[in-house]
């Protein structure tokens, strides 16, 4: 009969020789409260509205599988580089990682609660909705599913390291804004940051590395600037966003898609360096983006546009790569004012031919454009609208007023303005085409390289941004 009290008795004998204390099951906390030395938590703790949970420097928070903390009220998790705070789970018998638990979730915490010099270990998800969260100097580790900031979330993060997220680092949902400074995500099953369409991330300073996708945007509003992404798949992915998304001053390499512009995305691509990677950027479906003063080195190819693509490649250095611009299914891009040299190929062009252009505006709405408008109709937002029509100066690909390094140019000054240049492949390569499901022969389109110059563009890589002119 006195064998359950014997029980309780020896384990609050336990905790108290340890320095700590049980939160019961589905605990509300109804006054502000302190949490210090070593806590356990059984299942969910709530922080009611109005409410304050302070945890002190030092306390260590280990979590059962079943629990979790609900922040409606203010959370200050207030660590030091000497006490950092713990928050995990329970130890685990088969690993040096502890067993997960549910995380922490802040839900209309509108006042806004602070995390730094934490260590959340294991935890399912970091996650808010109609919170103002800051996070500084901790670490987010081994998460399932990482960091979520929805509906009128704004989040401050800054000197955080996310790892081994199982999913994505970072979700960025609709209504959600992200800060970010000096931070790292590394050895991401997928994505390190997703910004979904109505969202905004700024981010600076940051390194991202080692995730399926480094960085991926649907939208505007983004910018991503001076940050490193490295040993990603994809590396910066832009879909559907304008020119309020902005990617300026940052080094991605080891990718096999350094920056992909990906259906109707023109972002403004600015003093970016792009290095050991598959493509260095990748146009793809009607993205016009503003490339400039940015440096395109020792990638497979440089520059791919496909389908249509138009964007502006001006003051940008694009060297030691197999391929420097690579042109494809009517992408008219403008090519000038850019250090072009030292590349197995310059600038190739493959299916590019006005004259196709020219026959097949005369027909149906082509494939590509008909299927836009099918989704269109069916409520897809278009951010651009597609013209279906022409222009005459398309017979030639505007790549005027470029510096070709020193022996291409000796090559163009030795055969003139309309001839076969060796790193240069278009109709003295190719004089025809054919393109499937479009009967006949087309004339392959030529690439007008007059007013090349005699001496390299000063100021046509990185060196040469400036911020002011870009706002």
């Amino acid at each position: 009969m006195k064998r359950p009290f014997a029980n309780a008795l020896l384990l609050l004998t336990i905790l108290i020789a340890i320095g700590s204390h049980a939160v019961a099951a589905d605990s509300f906390l109804d006054k502000d409260t302190e949490w210090s030395g070593a806590v356990n938590v059984t299942s969910n703790v709530v922080v009611g509205a109005e409410l304050k949970l302070t945890i002190k420097p030092g306390t260590k928070v280990v979590f059962s599988p079943e629990g979790s903390l609900t922040v409606n009220g203010v959370l200050m998790a207030q660590g030091n580089a000497q006490n950092p705070i713990t928050l995990t789970g329970l130890p685990s018998k088969d690993s040096t990682d502890p067993q997960p638990w549910g995380g922490i979730i802040f839900i209309d915490s509108h006042k806004g609660s602070f995390i730094s010099f934490a260590k959340i270990l294991g935890a399912d998800h970091l996650g808010m909705a109609n919170s103002k969260v800051e996070v500084e100097d901790s670490a987010i580790d081994k998460t399932a599913k990482g960091v979520h900031v929805a509906t009128a979330s704004a989040l401050a993060i800054s000197g955080t390291r996310i790892s081994r997220a199982g999913e994505n680092a970072m979700n960025i949902a609709t209504g959600g804004i992200v800060a970010m400074v000096g931070c790292t995500i590394e050895r991401v099953a997928k994505i390190g940051i997703d910004v979904q369409q109505k969202s905004a991330l700024r981010a600076i300073n940051s390194t991202i590395s080692e995730c399926e996708t480094g960085i991926a945007i649907i939208g505007d509003d983004s910018i991503i600037e001076s940050c490193q992404v490295k040993k990603c798949k994809g590396g910066i992915i832009v879909n559907q966003g304008g020119p309020r998304t902005v990617l300026a001053l940052n080094k991605i390499s080891e990718t096999q898609i350094g920056i992909y512009c990906m259906r109707f995305a023109s972002p403004r691509i600015y003093a970016n360096t792009v290095t050991r990677s598959e493509i260095g950027l990748r146009c793809f479906q009607r993205s016009d983006p503003e490339v400039e003063n940015n440096i395109f080195e020792e990638n497979k190819t440089a520059i791919l546009c496909v389908q249509m693509c138009n964007p502006g490649i001006v003051k940008n250095r694009i060297s030691k790569n197999e391929v420097g611009i690579h042109l494809t299914l009517s992408s008219y891009a403008k090519v000038e004012a850019n250090n072009i040299e030292g590349n197995k190929i310059d600038l190739e062009l493959e299916d590019m031919s006005a004259d196709w252009e020219r026959r097949a505006s005369q027909k149906p709405v082509r494939s590509e454009q008909a299927r836009n408008e099918g989704m269109t109709e069916r409520g897809r937002a278009t951010p651009q609208h597609i013209e279906d029509s022409f222009k005459e100066d398309g017979a030639t690909v505007n790549a005027r007023g470029n510096w070709w390094g020193e022996a291409t140019t000796a090559e163009m000054n030795k055969k003139g303005l309309d001839a076969d240049i060796s790193t240069i492949k278009d109709f003295f390569d190719l004089p025809k085409r054919t393109y499937e499901g479009w009967g006949g022969e087309y004339i392959q389109d030529k690439v007008d390289y007059s007013g090349f110059l005699a001496a390299p563009v000063v100021g046509a890589d990185v060196n040469g941004y400036r911020p002011e002119d870009k706002k």
